[in-house]
């Protein structure tokens, strides 16, 4: 049990994070397609065309770009590159 308040903290600063990086990168002019446009592309792979490939496809193009330019910015902060 005691264990717990320390991870419950983790997990509370990871969150924070997580968020602070997704305005971030919504907000980045280096995507080729807004957030919105990819979360479109991966309802329509599911709901209309019913492609479980295209939409898997969709949901990796959309998490490889969000993370590349997390990186990026990450990178930025830390003095990195």
């Amino acid at each position: 049990m005691a264990g717990h308040g320390v991870a419950w903290e983790v997990v509370q600063r990871l969150n924070g994070r997580i968020s602070r990086l997704r305005v971030m990168t919504m907000k980045s002019s280096d995507r080729p397609m807004t957030g919105y446009q990819r979360i479109e592309a991966i309802c329509n792979a599911i709901c209309v065309l019913k492609d479980p490939v295209q939409a898997q496809r969709a949901v990796a193009e959309h998490i490889n770009e969000a993370a590349g330019i997390a990186k990026k910015i990450l990178e930025k902060e830390d003095g990195t590159k």
